[in-house]
């Protein structure tokens, strides 16, 4: 009878809810300390609670946040990079959810809030290679049958890279060449003569 009194005491000492919160969005690259959210307006009644925490991730890529306890702050820890955490959980919605543990006189909540990180345009576009020379054979006959190979262009954003035709020389860049933009080709519209 006092075994089953102790259990029962024991269960209710220790008794524990989950709350989902709605979702909070930051930029990536926010400078370290910045304040992601005040989690008085999020968690109800949490400045009368005894103590509360984060729950440690499972991994240490992603323990990304601190508490600031003195303000009931949320704040950046470590530089959030789209890129770097993103590509392994989402790339076109990266999601992060933290838990935060309350602890009352009888329960433990806990309360997870889900941070979605937006991509932020903060990577320049690059080439594969740093430089490419075109040679084009002077009054070809076949020349209408000829392409060129461009090379392609990449941007760790995952941003939509257009291109667009600019001869540096010319006045007339239309005359000389097409660009197939598609499939990364130039095409001439005439046969060259040097001359």
């Amino acid at each position: 009878m006092i075994f089953l009194i102790f259990f029962f005491q024991l269960i209710f000492i220790h008794s524990q809810t989950i709350k989902q919160l709605n979702e909070i969005s930051i930029d990536e690259e926010l400078p370290i300390g910045t304040i992601v959210t005040f989690l008085n307006d999020k968690i109800p009644n949490l400045d009368q609670s005894l103590e509360y925490d984060l729950v440690k991730p499972f991994s240490s890529d992603l323990d990304l946040f601190s508490i600031d306890h003195i303000r009931h702050t949320l704040n950046i820890k470590k530089r959030i990079d789209y890129e770097q955490i993103c590509l392994n959980i989402n790339f076109h919605h990266c999601l992060i959810s933290i838990n935060i543990a309350v602890s009352n006189h009888d329960t433990i909540n806990v309360y997870i809030i889900p941070i979605h990180i937006k991509n932020i345009d903060d990577n320049l576009i690059k080439f594969f290679v740093n430089r490419t020379i075109i040679e084009i054979e002077e009054n070809d006959e076949y020349w209408f049958n000829k392409t060129y190979i461009l090379p392609h262009a990449y941007d760790a954003d995952g941003d939509l890279i257009t291109y667009s035709l600019y001869l540096h020389i010319w006045n007339k860049p239309n005359v000389l060449f097409d660009l197939d933009d598609k499939n990364f080709l130039l095409k001439p519209l005439k046969k060259f003569d040097r001359e």
